[in-house]
């Protein structure tokens, strides 16, 4: 598999180079051109995201409400491999292109067929990778007509690449961003408490494979998931097995008759086998399913869980999605910019040193990767009285969302004036 730090390279120097090549003939075209640029009746949309199972799962109201409004357009979406069982799962793409990053060779194979996808089948693309100059590069050359996507301080040049672009602020909401998507597409009514029942309605009807044996479901009566790992965008945000172990136990103690179920990929089981290994008393009163499961049924063990326990990766979004109660652990990124706005039984773990939030802030971790950030036990106490009164109370069932009317606003096509747009969350 081809390494995170070489893909970012790659990014950075051809995407680079390409975009500046490009950059003014292609607004010379778009002045002479002067194409409609309406995005009420599109007929293929594209949707482009690499990296993050979990922005899949944030901008799923809008593809929800967009195959509402429109029944008859295709969605296609170009993904990376490490997310495309979170794209089957969510049941809504009409076709999956993943691009394969385990050789060179399938790189580049597999980036020329999405760019032949984008060349003879799409009308519109909505490129969800903010930080990345590759996928700009690729709609922008394969003339999709309509190009929207995401704008931060850092990319202020994608306003004149982009027919459509959606600024957001470094400390802003992603889920705000994403759902500013919807108004652009004429969809003014986000009904997020029918789409997240809908959501959840879908999961009861997922069944335990056979392969969880009587001994296995037994451990599953009054259980805590965990979820301990995240994909390779950044390490950082994983904490110390030590402190995994010192929390299990702790909770151990207080639950003696609590049950743990691991939750993650095949890369995962390394950081539970660290903690299990070493911790007879744990490993007895464990399930590590890292790898063993599908995706779908890790959600509905999620869902059938008291509370879930981990760190910033895509489980976390899961498991608010669904209501169930969680603890979850940040520092070098941040729940206030990362987390939907859901009611919610939770409690966010956070330390907001002098350097935190630093992904996607910074190229290389102003601490060289030893996140003392994520040093919570200071916080464990408080933790454990959490876990207790979840294990101790049912599980309310939490559909409704916050309601309200939004204002957003958008550069419109040539970027010569701003849009404002308002809308409706239910």
């Amino acid at each position: 598999m081809i390494h995170l730090d070489l893909k970012k390279k790659f990014d950075l120097w051809v995407g680079g180079l390409g975009i500046a090549l490009i950059y003014y003939p292609v607004r010379l075209v778009g002045l002479l051109l002067k194409r409609n640029h309406s995005l009420d009746k599109p007929k293929h949309l594209a949707v482009i995201k690499i990296l993050g199972g979990g922005s899949l799962l944030m901008i799923y109201p809008v593809l929800v409400s967009f195959r509402e409004k429109y029944p008859q357009a295709k969605i296609t979406l170009i993904c990376g491999r490490s997310i495309q069982s979170f794209a089957q799962m969510y049941k809504i793409f009409d076709h999956i292109h993943v691009i394969d990053d385990r050789s060179a060779l399938g790189f580049l194979a597999s980036g020329l067929q999405a760019f032949l996808i984008l060349l003879k089948n799409i009308d519109v693309s909505l490129d969800l990778e903010i930080h990345s100059r590759i996928t700009t590069l690729l709609t922008t050359m394969s003339l999709v007509k309509n190009r929207v996507g995401l704008i931060d301080n850092s990319s202020l040049w994608r306003k004149r690449i982009y027919t459509h672009g959606i600024f957001v602020s470094s400390s802003g909401s992603m889920s705000a961003a994403y759902d500013a998507a919807a108004p652009l597409f004429g969809i003014h009514n986000l009904r997020l408490s029918a789409i997240r029942e809908k959501f959840i309605q879908q999961i009861t009807k997922e069944n335990l494979p056979p392969s969880l044996g009587s001994s296995d479901r037994n451990k599953l009566k009054s259980f805590i998931a965990i979820g301990m790992g995240c994909s390779d965008l950044a390490f950082e945000r994983q904490m110390n097995p030590r402190d995994w172990k010192q929390l299990l136990g702790l909770i151990k103690v207080q639950n003696p008759d609590v049950q743990f179920v691991f939750l993650g990929g095949p890369a995962d089981r390394h950081l539970t086998q660290t903690i299990l290994a070493q911790e007879p008393e744990l490993l007895a009163s464990s399930l590590d399913l890292c790898g063993e499961v599908s995706l779908a049924v890790s959600l509905k063990l999620l869902h059938q869980s008291a509370l879930f326990i981990g760190i910033d990766s895509a489980l976390i979004h899961l498991a608010r999605t669904i209501g169930t109660p969680s603890v979850s652990f940040w520092g070098p990124t941040s729940p206030d910019s990362l987390l939907r706005d859901w009611p919610q039984q939770e409690l966010r773990i956070f330390s907001r040193l002098h350097c935190s939030p630093c992904v996607h802030q910074t190229e290389v971790p102003p601490c060289g990767g030893k996140n003392v950030c994520m040093n919570h036990t200071s916080k464990f106490s408080e933790i454990v009285d959490f876990a207790r009164k979840s294990l101790e109370q049912d599980k309310q069932k939490l559909t409704s969302v916050p309601s309200g009317v939004r204002t957003t606003w958008s550069f419109t096509p040539d970027n010569e004036s701003t849009q404002a747009l308002t809308y409706e969350v239910t």
